[in-house]
């Protein structure tokens, strides 16, 4: 079974390991009480279960999504004048991908470094 899921999914790497993990927890759920069995068939299906090659590339394509987003906002903010360490702080200190694009669409829109704070406490008291 494994070697044709193997065959059918040999470009999609990612796809491949989540499927085989769906499958260790499903051999995990059926088989509760049989811990020799289930680690047999976990042994089978790919060894002892570890976070999966394709959660670590997605985390980090988000964390490469989070700082690329703050890079972009600290820029427009720096061509507005000279930006608070707070505020820096404050900006840096986010990991939200849709906080941050809304904070990057203010900072495109606003006049000034005190327009951009004035419209993010306006934007935290609408939320």
């Amino acid at each position: 079974m494994l070697t044709r899921l193997a065959e059918a999914l040999a470009d999609k790497p990612a796809e491949f390991q989540d499927i085989l993990h769906m499958m260790r927890d499903i051999a995990s759920h059926i088989m509760r009480k049989k811990d020799r069995l289930r680690e047999r068939v976990s042994d089978v299906m790919g060894g002892k279960v570890l976070p999966l090659p394709s959660d670590k590339l997605r985390e980090a394509e988000a964390q490469g999504e989070v700082k690329q987003s703050i890079r972009h906002i600290l820029e427009v903010l720096e061509d507005l004048g000279e930006m608070p360490p707070e505020l820096r702080e404050k900006i840096c200190a986010k990991e939200d991908l849709q906080l941050l694009d809304m904070m990057f669409t203010l900072a495109r829109k606003a006049k000034s470094i005190e327009d951009f704070q004035a419209k993010l406490e306006e934007m935290k008291c609408r939320m």
